[in-house]
């Protein structure tokens, strides 16, 4: 049987890239790596400074989450393309060997969708949790902004927190390192899907991305799943609820619209990411692979 490739996910929140990592990991012939570098980079440094959780155990460089995977081959590794396009101890330039050893795919979701379902979900988990202006970002952002010696140190303000996180930039950045020749770039074919065509017609986009792929994966093995998502830290599980809860890939689950349940006060910000983040999605959107 012919060896299955590594698969890399550049992604963004609320972008059904978990769900789509549980199709993968449903076909019993993948492992999910849930985001380990984000998670190892800025969640388990920011719990830290909480009294309460305490701070996860797992990797938390790149190089130490790459040597955890070597033991979970083959791997589809879910990872924020946010934190290979800011970090500073990332830089995939440097890695080269490392990441020519698997395929990568980007995911994009329009960012009226995208970007509104990220504040609802903020708010709902407690993400944004100070209930009188919100400009107190969460922890793990202030966090990071105290660990990056790029940054200043201060919490991000409102727009620049959403902008790190919802602007699709970073996943233009890395389409062109995918597509760069070597010895600059990977000089592989950049695989570029929308979070909203695998919600609403996944029979159609996974097929057609597992034949591009080269894997030998069907609907039927990827469709439906049970359980949690593997490797999430408690304070993280209501990021994952819905693709957990799914228990499959389906529009019925997916809503596209949340402006009733952002407040007033965000609207603007709101509006304004969108705005700024929509010609870099669109860019990406005439590389995206079609449901025709």
């Amino acid at each position: 049987m012919p060896k299955l490739p590594n698969i890399f996910l550049w992604s963004m929140p609320r972008t059904v890239s978990t769900a789509t990592g549980r199709a993968f990991l449903a076909s019993g012939k993948y492992n999910f790596l849930m985001e380990p570098v984000n998670i190892g980079q800025i969640v388990h440094r920011a719990l830290s400074v909480l009294p309460e959780p305490p701070p996860p155990e797992g990797p938390q460089t790149f190089d130490e989450a790459w040597e955890t995977a070597q033991q979970k081959q083959p791997w589809f590794w879910k990872e924020h393309g946010a934190i290979a396009y800011h970090y500073p101890t990332f830089q995939p330039e440097a890695r080269i060997a490392q990441m020519s050893q698997a395929r990568h795919i980007i995911l994009i979701r329009h960012p009226k969708h995208q970007v509104t379902s990220f504040i609802r979900t903020s708010l709902d988990t407690g993400y944004i949790n100070d209930p009188e202006l919100l400009p107190a970002m969460p922890a793990v952002f202030e966090a990071w902004f105290r660990i990056n010696p790029a940054k200043p140190a201060r919490p991000p303000t409102k727009k620049e927190w959403a902008n790190f996180i919802c602007s699709p930039k970073p996943l233009l950045y890395m389409h062109d390192f995918i597509t760069r020749p070597a010895p600059t770039g990977l000089g592989q074919p950049s695989i570029v899907i929308d979070g909203q065509d695998v919600a609403e017609k996944p029979e159609i986009i996974l097929p057609k991305l597992v034949k591009l792929l080269g894997v030998d994966l069907t609907w039927d093995e990827m469709k439906s799943w049970d359980g949690e998502t593997p490797d999430v830290p408690p304070a993280l599980k209501g990021w994952v609820e819905g693709a957990d809860k799914s228990t499959g890939l389906s529009a019925s689950h997916l809503r596209k619209d949340h402006w009733e349940v952002i407040p007033e006060n965000w609207h603007q910000i709101v509006r304004e990411v969108i705005e700024e983040a929509t010609p870099h999605y669109l860019e990406l959107k005439k590389l995206a692979m079609t449901t025709d």
